[in-house]
């Protein structure tokens, strides 16, 4: 099969056998593919999330689909714009959100403050937090979940 097929068909697949096969294509847009499906399954997610490429574990960050302890794992990733793409994700629980509050990153405190599943004592903390527009829109976020 052709390069672009198995990267269409990554894309397309809802067979979880297909995307466990996908998944150990040496090709990185390949697996870059089969992190982005929200179908593929937790294990093999799980594995992409550790893989060198960063494409490739970006695109797990962003799959709604990926399990707490992956999201929790990317959440220490090296680099912050997969740190960033975790905080963004709508599939974040409260724990992963509670992680990422306590990040160094500024950015990704304001993420964080911003959402609504954000928990109320997350929130909370982050309303007292040293930057003002974290603060800011903390009290906003809680404001808005107790309407």
């Amino acid at each position: 099969m052709k390069l672009e097929d198995k990267v269409k068909l990554a894309h397309e697949t809802s067979s979880q056998d297909e995307l466990r096969q996908l998944a150990t294509e040496k090709c990185w847009r390949v697996r870059h593919a089969v992190g982005y499906n929200v179908n593929s399954p937790a294990d093999v997610l799980r594995k992409l999330a550790k893989d060198p490429e960063f494409y490739v574990r970006y695109a797990v960050s962003d799959n709604v689909n990926a399990p707490e302890d992956v999201l929790l794992e990317l959440a220490e990733d090296k680099d912050l714009t997969i740190v960033r793409s975790v905080a963004e994700n709508k599939g974040a629980t409260g724990n992963v959100l509670r992680k990422l509050a306590k990040s160094k990153s500024l950015s990704i405190r304001f993420v964080v403050a911003c959402k609504e599943k954000t928990p109320k004592d997350v929130l909370q903390v982050l309303e007292t937090d040293e930057n003002f527009d974290v603060r800011r829109v903390a009290k906003e976020t809680l404001r808005l979940k107790r309407k």
